[in-house]
């Protein structure tokens, strides 16, 4: 089992072995492909923007500087194709949040048990939100990127992540509480 780390595989990239690129493709796909498709919401759109997205890696790689980690640039890069292909989409909204505070501990949050039908309310829940709060739920819980993180993949400040977050959460539970009061539980 290879136990490279990123960089050792981008410096033999770098270096001339190109084959070692599918070292960070084997990697890494799956993930791309998951945080693209929950901003797209189209798994044939997400497909495409994956590959464009280590088209666009494997082009820029020496312009990488190693600051931030390989996974987080790689994954800001997914992230603003993501995005500009949703601008291309006229009836989808992208107006940033409002800035606002949030403080540094975590807000008291409803955990629900984690059950088949739970699991598939939560999707049902996650698709009708919009891309940017379904981006930051998955970076944050299912990715475990910090704030940190998720600002600099996302291109916005701390406090703005903060601030989706909290307003994604609270979406996330109203939408859940309305799907389990639609379904009698």
């Amino acid at each position: 089992m290879d136990t490279r780390t990123d960089m050792d595989i981008v410096e033999s990239v770098r270096g001339g072995d190109v084959d070692a690129f599918a070292e960070l493709v084997a990697r890494y796909s799956q993930k791309v492909y998951a945080l693209v498709c929950g901003i797209t919401g189209n798994a044939m759109e997400a497909e495409e923007i994956t590959q464009d997205t280590f088209i666009r890696v494997f082009d820029h790689l020496g312009q990488w500087r190693g600051t931030g980690g390989f996974q987080t640039w790689l994954y800001r890069i997914a992230y603003n194709a993501a995005v500009s292909s949703l601008r291309r989409r006229p009836h989808i909204d992208l107006m940033p949040l409002d800035e606002g505070r949030v403080g540094e501990r975590a807000e008291s949050e409803q955990t629900w048990e984690v059950t088949e039908s739970n699991m598939a309310a939560m999707e049902r829940a996650l698709a009708m939100m919009p891309a940017t709060e379904r981006t930051a739920l998955t970076l944050f819980y299912m990715e475990d990127k910090t704030i940190e993180q998720i600002a600099i993949i996302t291109q916005r400040s701390r406090s703005n992540v903060k601030v989706i977050l909290h307003r994604s959460r609270q979406r996330l539970k109203k939408l859940m509480e309305e799907m389990n009061y639609e379904h009698g539980r």
